[in-house]
């Protein structure tokens, strides 16, 4: 007994082709391609990424501390005065010591300067340098405040204690110029280098690129990002001493 679904059936399913070996190797290849442009976008962008980390890390060190030791560098030698415009504690003979390093890391530097005018003055002594430190290894800028000299026992903010600043600092170098009659400089030129804590995809040698700042001369191959901050600081109140 003829059946017309039965029919249909079998005339549909006689119709129906599999793919050939021709489009199956050009599917695979597509794909292939798609898979290949999207590993090849990941890592680009994955480079990208490590690249602008790295960047982003080394700025966020040195541009805040060189602008820290400048604000104090500035202040450098200033004298609080009495009612009677007389110096409260005197003058200070060494408003500016720098300690050089030689062809070594790293300089330090210390600034003597007054805090407040006429009501409860401080004579207060700041030390930068650099320090080390572990896990992983590198270095580290660093703060030290000494009260000299305060008549109501009002301490220096942050006396006695040797503060962090940034982490991550390579090299500190300071170079006095222009001295004055007392022999103190009138003009300082800061030098900081800082590196990246992430990693670069590729291997880079960085050597110090300005001589005129500082005698250390080193040269690192590795995958981190360096750069150098410097700035020349101009000392205006050195005229009381």
């Amino acid at each position: 007994m003829f059946s017309f679904e039965k029919f249909l059936i079998k005339r549909t399913t006689r119709n129906c082709h599999g793919y050939s070996m021709l489009e199956l190797i050009l599917a695979a290849a597509v794909g292939s391609i798609i898979i290949a442009g999207g590993y090849t976008s990941f890592v680009v962008l994955s480079k990208q990424y490590s690249r602008v980390s790295a960047f982003s890390e080394v700025q966020q060190a040195g541009i805040p501390s060189i602008r820290i030791i400048s604000r104090d560098l500035r202040m450098a030698g200033r004298v609080a005065m009495d009612t009677n415009v007389d110096p409260v504690y005197g003058a200070i003979a060494n408003p500016i010591t720098i300690t050089d390093s030689g062809n070594a890391c790293c300089d330090s530097i210390t600034v003597i300067y007054d805090k407040d005018s006429t009501v409860n003055p401080q004579r207060c002594q700041i030390t930068y340098d650099i320090r080390p430190r572990t896990n992983p290894a590198r270095n580290a800028l660093y703060m030290t405040v000494t009260t000299l000299l305060s008549d109501a026992g009002d301490p220096c903010l942050g006396d006695g204690a040797t503060s962090l600043v940034a982490d991550y600092i390579e090299d500190l170098q300071f170079v006095g110029s222009d001295n004055n009659s007392n022999g103190d400089p009138q003009l300082v030129d800061v030098s900081i280098i800082a590196r990246s804590q992430s990693t670069l995809s590729s291997t880079n040698t960085y050597t110090r690129p300005d001589q005129t700042i500082g005698n250390y001369n080193f040269s690192f191959t590795d995958n981190l990002h360096r750069d150098e901050f410097t700035t020349t600081i101009n000392i205006k109140n050195l005229r009381g001493n």
